[in-house]
């Protein structure tokens, strides 16, 4: 998520919809970029919360008179994409949030994440004992920028590893039970629509579809005279067609599971 008072945008970072492109692009353009809110550590969420955690932490007027956007896709390609990155054991784009990179012990500490990134286990590990150096030495606020990118990390981390430790194949991965220890699994449950709501209802001033990206993202940043180009970051290696992926059974399951999705968005398999 970002916040930019330069650009008077809020954007909800839903995962797997494209999202580090726009937020590497703005980075670009805004250099006060607000990257994290402070959200209840027991959400499990910081880099990806939702609009309601944004609206709590923010001035009314702000949050009422910005444009508040995101990205949706295809829920059913979101799947794949999202099993996908934890069997390609993630990539340096989404092992961070982009911020305070002039804090020498947070590079120390990415530096050695990138080394120790593609086993799952390790960098888990890795990540646990530095955040216990961090709350020993530095003794981050808790909301601070530091405290929410160590923390992000660690999330991350123990996701993948519990992912890859699940689940084998694609099937394993949708079967995959919400009630996980720490609620780790519960991202995967929820639907694209929780991310843009507020009391139910979405909120979002625009919603650009991944399908759709670099057209939609063109007229949304005329209207807020943005003047970045969309890069794009964070490819995952697939096959090419996500229905590859589906038998009968899975399809059934997301098919269920996401049907606000489908409903809202306009998404079929």
């Amino acid at each position: 998520m970002f916040i930019s008072h330069k650009y008077k945008a809020i954007f909800v970072h839903i995962q797997r919809t494209g999202g580090n492109s726009i937020q590497k692009i703005f980075e670009e353009f805004d250099p006060d970029l607000i990257e994290t809110v402070p959200v209840d550590p027991s959400k499990n969420r910081t880099k990806h919360c939702y609009i309601s955690d944004i609206k709590a932490a923010v001035d009314e007027t702000v949050f009422n008179s910005y444009t508040k956007f995101c990205v949706v896709r295809n829920p059913f390609d979101r799947m794949v994409s999202w099993y996908s990155h934890f069997k390609d054991r993630g990539n340096d784009e989404d092992a961070r949030i982009r911020l305070n990179q002039g804090d020498r012990t947070l590079r120390m500490y990415y530096r050695g994440l990138a080394i120790f990134g593609r086993n799952s286990e390790i960098s888990a590990t890795y990540t646990r004992l530095w955040l216990k150096l961090f709350q020993m030495f530095r003794r981050f606020e808790p909301g601070s920028a530091e405290e929410v990118a160590v923390r992000f990390s660690a999330i991350g981390e123990r996701v993948m590893s519990e992912v890859n430790k699940n689940a084998s194949n694609f099937e394993e991965f949708v079967m995959l039970p919400r009630d996980h220890q720490g609620g780790l699994f519960e991202r995967f449950f929820v639907d694209q629509a929780e991310y843009a709501s507020c009391d139910g209802k979405l909120v979002m001033d625009r919603i650009l579809k991944l399908e759709n990206l670099s057209q939609d993202f063109e007229a949304m940043a005329k209207d807020i005279g943005f003047a970045g180009r969309l890069p794009h970051v964070n490819r995952s290696s697939r096959k090419p067609r996500y229905q590859e992926y589906y038998n009968e059974k899975t399809r059934s399951i997301i098919s269920e599971r996401f049907r606000r999705d489908l409903e809202c968005f306009g998404y079929s398999f």
